[in-house]
């Protein structure tokens, strides 16, 4: 094109649309930002997607998926193709795919609790562990969770997940998924459910000023 004309082209990846007037590429379902590199909300399938529901697709060039229903490139299994612990070929009478074991760089917001933590210890071990991530933390311990309806319940990591959420910190989860195997005072879903519903907020000391 000659002079100031130019090509208005407002289409991306994955059949986004650019939009001029936000930034955001429009997905039909839902915003993506380019600049944090992610999506601004949870994937509508929920963790039949991954746990990271906020992530962009990690190959948008090389992965055919018209229906949605299996995280890799075609045909499966093909060299160079293979995702670590992705989704392959999820039926859609066959309910949600197993779910990885260890997942990194999870929102702690998206992580519920199922009791609440309080007093000068809890409050002392927050700290520490605020302190810690301010500094590069790299968790070698998970934050033990479950899942159930697409929501992430914490069954080990209380303290961690509320120091996280204080620094906005991303962490790394273990996900369990047998409660009966699982050495916990938890042992059903159903005391997990009951258990988040009627927990309260915790109580932590605040710092005093000198």
């Amino acid at each position: 094109l000659a002079g100031e004309d130019y090509l208005d082209q407002p289409l991306r990846f994955q059949g986004q649309y650019f939009d001029a007037e936000s930034g955001l590429h429009y997905n039909r379902h839902r915003y993506y930002d380019p600049r944090l590199g992610r999506y601004l909300t949870p994937d509508p399938v929920k963790l039949a997607g991954g746990l990271n529901q906020y992530q962009y697709t990690p190959n948008p060039t090389g992965w055919v998926d018209p229906l949605g229903l299996n995280s890799n490139c075609p045909p499966p299994n093909k060299p160079g193709c293979e995702v670590p612990g992705g989704i392959g070929g999820a039926k859609v009478d066959e309910g949600e795919p197993k779910l990885p074991t260890i997942a990194h760089n999870i929102d702690p917001k998206t992580l519920k609790r199922v009791h609440t933590i309080e007093g000068k210890t809890s409050t002392r071990t927050v700290e520490d562990y605020k302190n810690k991530m301010r500094n590069g933390y790299g968790p070698t311990d998970p934050i033990t969770v479950i899942e159930h309806d697409g929501n992430l319940y914490i069954l080990d990591g209380h303290h961690r997940a509320a120091a996280a959420r204080q620094t906005s910190t991303n962490v790394t989860i273990k996900l369990i998924t047998d409660l009966k195997t699982y050495n916990g005072a938890l042992r059903s879903i159903e005391d997990v459910l009951e258990s988040a519903n009627n927990v309260g907020l915790d109580r932590l000391e605040h710092r005093r000023r000198r």
